[in-house]
């Protein structure tokens, strides 16, 4: 693979709300001589020019504040500048300005830190479907040396074209189709998940004589949980001792438990799960079964926001006495996902329209922009993971002196539901300006669709590498969901 080397020297850029020029349009001729604006009574309606909505020079680049306290570097902001910058060589409204992705690699680097910290002893295994990209896979794969949990044969099949061994793996789905069950057969993976009678069928059925590791995943109470998954998977109480008994009595070896509280679930949740779990440890034991696993599934905050969940060392606090307890001899593994990547990826979308009309209730007025991205592209996380992006209110310094105004913000589609903030204090954006959005790293592109038609997103990777000779270097590259190839010269 080609790739190519940007250095990039860090900005002094510091404060929530940042903006610097970066983007411009390239015209024949100026805005006011092509759109006549001077003359135009519907361009100048209420006073305004068409300056107060168009970038005729420049735009720029505004930071958005989420809920996290984690920012994005400074670098990342330059990359997304780069990127921005490049459509100068386009003429006019040409440009190809879809929004896009930044991939800081060093935060990823930083949140396996953080796990090894406050879960010591506990292996992860990369929840694939949290985010994709080919970059964060390979930098686990390679350098991390982080397990995988896969939930499907095209997950399996990612992870095992970067050279991944198959033991590395857990097919963490409880109910897959007799296809991706047979596809983990013939490719090795012996370690999976099951909560119900028909999957052991299914499982036997595939392979009589396959060295299966079958995990039972059984039900825990995720009701205080953001994201719940109890309604749909885990074993109850009463249903564990039959399924323990019947994958005896078909020949098949379980090898431990498994459970999942759920994302942003209290902590007290993972006790009580841990302990279940090991009663019904115990119960296979008793069976016969080679019982040595235990799964602590995945919901492991990717950033910390007390209002939602536990940090990670709020976790490990709680759970760590549990561990040494009664689980001193056993594998413990979990399925972190949005843990590594939530803050690992910022997204970079450009505003394409604009509408100021008065409050009538409040007096004033109102801002409602549209920008190239949208619910049914990165902002998907908002529906299907109940994630919550941008604090409402204030984006700005407290102390800055730029006047604000209440925003709205809408998505690109021609889906009314297509809005991201209904209330978001914002300075007075232009059409062309853009906006870089943080934590958009988990449930965001994996999910993406290209409803009406819009593509995609590419993402730019950031990775230090170390030289004696040449110092750090930035590496960008872009990418796409299925390959990475050279992106700036």
């Amino acid at each position: 693979m080609i790739t190519s080397r940007v250095k990039l020297k860090a900005s002094p850029l510091c404060h929530f709300y940042s903006s610097f020029r970066s983007h411009q349009f390239r015209f024949k001729s100026t805005l006011s001589q092509q759109l006549q604006l001077n003359n135009d009574p519907i361009i100048n309606l209420l006073d305004r020019s068409a300056s107060d909505f168009l970038t005729s020079a420049s735009g720029e680049v505004h930071v958005l504040r989420g809920f996290s306290a984690y920012r994005p570097s400074p670098l990342v902001i330059e990359a997304v500048r780069a990127k921005v910058n490049q459509s100068e060589q386009h003429d006019g409204f040409h440009a190809p300005n879809h929004s896009f992705f930044v991939i800081d690699l060093a935060r990823v680097r930083e949140k396996h830190s953080v796990w090894q910290k406050h879960l010591p002893g506990v292996k992860p295994h990369y929840a694939v479907k949290a985010n994709p990209n080919p970059a964060i896979l390979r930098l686990m794969t390679q350098e991390l040396k982080i397990n995988f949990d896969c939930a499907s044969q095209s997950e399996i099949d990612a992870v095992l074209s970067l050279g991944v061994a198959p033991n590395r793996i857990i097919f963490a789905n409880p109910c897959k189709s007799l296809s991706h069950i047979d596809y983990a057969r013939r490719q090795g993976v012996v370690r999976t998940t099951f909560d119900s009678e028909s999957e052991l069928y299914k499982i036997k059925m595939v392979a009589t004589n396959f060295p299966w590791e079958l995990i039972l995943r059984i039900w825990v109470d995720d009701k205080d949980a953001q994201c719940q998954l109890s309604n749909k998977y885990g074993a109850h109480a009463d249903e564990n001792v039959r399924l323990l008994t019947l994958a005896k009595t078909l020949g098949l070896n379980v090898t431990g438990i498994s459970f999942h509280v759920g994302s942003g679930a209290k902590t007290s949740s993972y006790r009580e799960a841990i302990r279940s779990s090991y009663k019904v440890f115990q119960k296979g034991l008793e069976l016969g079964h080679p019982m040595r696993v235990l799964d602590l599934g995945g919901g492991y905050p990717g950033t910390c926001v007390p209002k939602v969940g536990p940090s990670l060392e709020e976790i490990g606090r709680l759970i760590g006495p549990e561990l040494r307890k009664n689980w001193k001899k056993q594998e413990i593994i979990a399925e972190p996902g949005r843990f590594y990547c939530a803050e690992a990826q910022t997204l970079a979308t450009q505003i394409i329209g604009k509408r100021v009309r008065f409050d009538k209730g409040k007096g004033g007025s109102i801002r409602e922009y549209y920008i190239n991205d949208g619910l049914y592209q990165s902002f998907n996380c908002m529906l299907y993971d109940h994630s919550v992006l941008l604090e409402e209110g204030d984006q700005d310094e407290p102390s800055t002196e730029i006047t604000k105004y209440n925003s709205v913000i809408f998505g690109q589609t021609c889906d009314g539901l297509d809005q991201i903030s209904k209330k978001i204090i914002l300075p007075d954006l232009r059409v062309g300006d853009w906006l870089a959005v943080p934590n958009m790293g988990a449930y965001t592109n994996g999910a993406s669709s290209q409803f009406n038609g819009f593509p995609l997103n590419d993402s730019i990777v950031l990775d230090e590498s170390i030289d004696e000779d040449r110092g750090k270097d930035i590496i960008l590259m872009q990418a796409n969901r299925e390959r990475l190839h050279q992106w700036s010269k």
